[in-house]
């Protein structure tokens, strides 16, 4: 365990593409049996999270009860939208300030250690990065956010636009506390995706976002996702 630490979750997805009733939350879809947030959990508890900062809408109600019942966490919960990614991320780092965190998505399925290396790795840097993002070489993800791969690990582009490059985004940073203090000095007007914030950074801050390959991840959208996560659980390849 490396200490405490807070966590914020993107958790506000509906999982249009999955014929699932999950009281309007992806987050709650059933994967090897379980939630599939639980997968998630499991990790930040592993890591030493204990506190929990969550994005997700209004009328999400049993994923509220889920969550605040988690006796692992002291949970908040915040209110958005749906308005996408980068206004529900924005809304955590109002309440982030100043403070250095994890920040996850809910929809994803990934190696129960996987968060406790990302923590290891971040903060036993020589020089401290502005953010270092969990990446993966094997990840299962219709939409990829690919990593060109700079030196030391450091992150020099990233896009879904980007030809392919081997290296995937998995939708896990450990943010610093510098990284709201950056983000300030950017013209954040056009960009729509937390993506799209992202290779900005980069653009901005070159060097200063490193990476971690994290092995297997997966990101649930449709039913194929599901069924590929759980061959993997079945193999054994995602419960260490």
């Amino acid at each position: 365990m490396i200490g405490k630490c807070i966590a914020c979750m993107l958790a506000g997805g509906f999982g249009s593409r999955l014929d699932c009733d999950t009281d309007g939350a992806k987050a709650l879809i059933k994967v090897g049996g379980r939630p599939l947030v639980s997968y998630v959990l499991d990790a930040l508890s592993i890591a030493g999270v204990n506190r929990l900062i969550v994005a997700l809408r209004r009328e999400q109600v049993v994923l509220q009860e889920y969550l605040i019942a988690d006796p692992r966490f002291t949970t908040e919960l915040v209110f958005d939208r749906g308005q996408g990614t980068l206004p529900a991320a924005e809304n955590l780092y109002k309440r982030i300030r100043g403070e250095a965190v994890v920040l996850v998505t809910a929809d994803i399925l990934l190696s129960r250690r996987s968060i406790v290396d990302l923590l290891h790795f971040a903060t036993t840097q020589r020089n401290t990065p502005l953010a270092v993002l969990l990446a993966s070489s094997f990840v299962c993800d219709d939409e990829p956010i690919w990593i060109e791969a700079g030196h030391h690990q450091t992150i020099r582009r990233l896009g879904r636009e980007l030809p392919p490059t081997g290296l995937v985004f998995a939708h896990v940073r450990w943010l610093s506390s510098e990284w709201t203090m950056a983000i300030d000095r950017l013209d954040r007007s056009m960009l729509r995706r937390e993506s799209h914030l992202l290779a900005a950074v980069c653009q901005a801050f070159p060097g200063a976002i490193q990476f971690l390959d994290a092995g297997i991840v997966v990101d649930i959208d449709q039913q194929i996702d599901i069924d590929e996560a759980e061959q993997l659980l079945r193999k054994g390849w995602l419960t260490e």
